[in-house]
């Protein structure tokens, strides 16, 4: 029998670009109706992750209030567009939604689920997909990386951080890290084997000598460009940053590769990792399966603590990821 389509839920709402305060929790906010590609999800989780808190500030300029937060999310599906062919009512899964995922239900496209490891739980699913995603294209399409090499994370106890650590983990690389130094024991348990404070060392002079085949940056800003480059193997060596490099403060513009190329002449690759491609939320889903993947949540929250979740996140307060259950 067929459910009975919801005309009205909650939703954690941005009314207008601003700071964490800005986020309001709606109890009867209309829900968008089913294109033939796309599904409804009835959400049991979300996540909240940087790009959430940039979309909310408005430092990407293409998202325009007001709108639901949330783009990570794992539940259970309630509707099926016409056309879809890969999902049926009832599937539990998880991805990332095209309408905001901080809500009672989202739509999200076809292509943009996948069936939720039987493994994981719908918060640890739901705290995976962006970050996972975005790790895995920073290492393997734009990276490069081959079994063994040695790689550096900028960032490494963070959401894309702690997911990109355990991919290169899983590809035999030796692993260094950067970050806070009150999270250095997380980083050592996901298998970082060198571990450096960003708050109290500068890293560049700190791993001065050594040689990276790989560097992810989940920073961002222009010292870490300029410490990477004198860390990255001559030629060969490539640097992903999945955050970019603004060209002002504040401005929430940032260099393309080739602008970086004009910067740092020499052999050296350089990338930045734009968007989320649905390729590779299926190899996600397999590491999670395998469990070489696992989900490094510190805090779970209620939709009405929306506000808490993204300070915490903007603030990097706890390492790895912070969730939101609507169940």
């Amino acid at each position: 029998m067929a459910l009975r389509y919801p005309q009205r839920m909650s939703a954690a709402i941005v009314p207008q670009h601003g700071d964490h305060t800005v986020l309001d929790v709606r109890v009867a906010w209309p829900v968008a109706e089913c294109k033939e590609f796309e599904v409804l999800v009835e959400v049991k989780a979300t996540a909240v992750s940087r790009l959430d808190c940039k979309m909310r500030s408005g430092n990407l300029k293409n998202k325009k209030a007001p709108f639901i937060t949330g783009l990570d999310v794992s539940g259970v599906v309630y509707a099926v567009g016409r056309r879809v062919q890969r999902f049926k009512v009832g599937d539990e899964v998880f991805g990332w939604a095209k309408t905001g995922a901080a809500a009672e239900y989202a739509i999200c496209e076809e292509s943009d689920l996948c069936i939720k490891p039987a493994n994981l739980t719908f918060p640890e699913s739901a705290s995976l997909p962006v970050c996972g995603v975005t790790a895995y294209a920073a290492l393997v399409e734009f990276g490069k990386l081959q079994r063994g090499q040695n790689v550096l994370v900028i960032g490494a106890t963070g959401g894309v951080g702690s997911a990109a650590v355990q991919i290169a983990r899983h590809f035999k690389a030796n692993v260094h890290g950067v970050g806070s130094g009150q999270h250095a024991e997380f980083a050592k348990d996901l298998g970082v084997s060198r571990y450096v404070s960003y708050d109290k060392e500068d890293f560049g002079v700190k791993l001065f000598g050594e040689c990276y085949d790989v560097i992810v940056d989940t920073v961002g800003g222009r010292h870490m460009w300029l410490a990477g480059k004198k860390l990255l193997r001559s030629k060969s060596g490539r640097f992903v940053s999945t955050a970019g490099l603004s060209v002002s403060e504040g401005a929430g513009t940032f260099l393309t590769a080739r602008k970086l190329e004009s910067i740092f002449a020499g052999g050296n690759r350089y990338s930045v990792v734009n968007g989320l491609n649905s390729r590779y939320l299926s190899k996600v889903c397999e590491l999670c399966c395998r469990e070489i993947l696992r989900a490094t949540i510190c805090t779970s929250l209620k939709l009405d603590e929306i506000a808490r979740a993204h300070r915490l996140v903007e603030t990097q307060s706890v390492p790895g990821k912070v969730v939101i259950t609507l169940t």
